[in-house]
């Protein structure tokens, strides 16, 4: 089984990094990444060691002690996936700016006008330099997640989400937020400046229609065969 090596982000994102097929290699590159983080990052690097990627994911999301092969509480033998390192101390090489709704914009669901992007080894980091615009973009993830965690079967807040669920929240939350605006805004700043103006406060905003919106929002199949 292959070893993941897992950034582990503010509010449950996960983010994969790297896969090696050694635990060795694994290991050091995780250090590597840690060694490079600035000052007060609040990322974690994890290793998970798993059948495949999905399965690493939905372990690292339940946030279980590591430990030998044994049985949970439920009864089941735990043997397929391990936690192989969860080091104390806060790390990554992703900076303390980094954007909340990154996914959401490397995906070209959404834009935005503060955006920065700058290269880290083989990944693209999308940052934004305005504490006040990560300040609010955070509030309303944080919201989106409150509100529809129940629909789209979240985990509790503070628990690690795997790609397809933080992908899901931040793409379809924006869709969502431009529906209930009744605009064709695709730029993150503005439209959360908008939903303040309109209604003074994020947590006034039309939740019910907002999670519904985002409930049925479905991510754009890719390679169709065009008929």
């Amino acid at each position: 089984m292959p070893y993941y090596v897992f950034a582990v982000q503010p509010l449950g994102l996960l983010q994969k990094l790297a896969e090696f097929d050694a635990f060795k290699d694994a290991s050091a590159h995780a250090k590597a990444l840690r060694a490079a983080q600035p000052p007060g990052a609040v990322v974690r690097v994890k290793v998970m060691f798993a059948d495949n990627q999905l399965a690493a994911e939905d372990q690292l999301s339940q946030v279980r002690e590591a430990g030998p092969t044994g049985t949970s509480s439920a009864g089941r033998a735990v043997h397929a996936v391990q936690a192989v390192e969860d080091p104390p101390a806060p790390s990554c090489c992703d900076s303390d700016q980094a954007c909340v709704f990154a996914k959401a914009l490397l995906s070209h669901t959404a834009g935005c006008e503060l955006a920065q992007r700058r290269a880290v080894a083989e990944r693209v980091l999308v940052e934004c330099p305005s504490p006040v615009a990560r300040t609010n973009c955070g509030t309303l993830v944080a919201l989106l997640h409150e509100r529809a965690r129940f629909a789209l079967r979240l985990p509790p807040a503070g628990r690690p989400l795997i790609h397809m669920h933080a992908l899901r929240l931040q793409c379809g939350g924006l869709v969502a937020l431009q529906q209930v605006l009744g605009t064709t805004e695709r730029d993150v700043h503005r439209m959360v400046g908008a939903a303040h103006e309109r209604h003074g406060s994020l947590t006034e905003l039309p939740w019910a229609a907002l999670v519904a919106a985002l409930a049925a929002w479905q991510p754009p199949r890719r390679g169709r065969a065009r008929p």
